[in-house]
């Protein structure tokens, strides 16, 4: 059998769990999430991945809602997606729009 076949998330799991330190280190991800992602199997993997996008859309809607740049019942609209495992390419592209970038100002210091 082909070591790539069986389950689809397998090869994706394993990486995620490989990168856990680096993700940790790099801020992406909590120590508890790492954690979670070494430990997760490829059948878990998609519900850390999961809490993950929740958690990193939950502050930036919030924010988002702060400054009136969306309403509470949008952003809630955008995580009741997320928590139900959507994670398409439009929903994505949506909340990139509402993700805190660098200013480039801070790095020209």
């Amino acid at each position: 059998m082909n070591q790539n076949e069986g389950n689809a998330h397998e090869p994706q799991a394993g990486r995620l769990a490989r990168s856990a330190d680096k993700l940790l280190a790099s801020g992406h991800i909590t120590e508890e999430e790492a954690s979670r992602l070494q430990a997760a199997g490829a059948d878990g993997v998609e519900a850390v991945e999961r809490d993950i996008r929740v958690r990193h859309a939950t502050a930036a809607l919030n924010e988002a809602v702060q400054e009136g740049r969306m309403t509470a019942e949008e952003a809630d609209d955008y995580l009741r997606r997320l928590r139900s495992g959507e994670h398409s390419k439009s929903l994505r592209s949506h909340l990139q729009q509402f993700r805190r970038r660098p200013d480039p100002q801070d790095s020209a210091s």
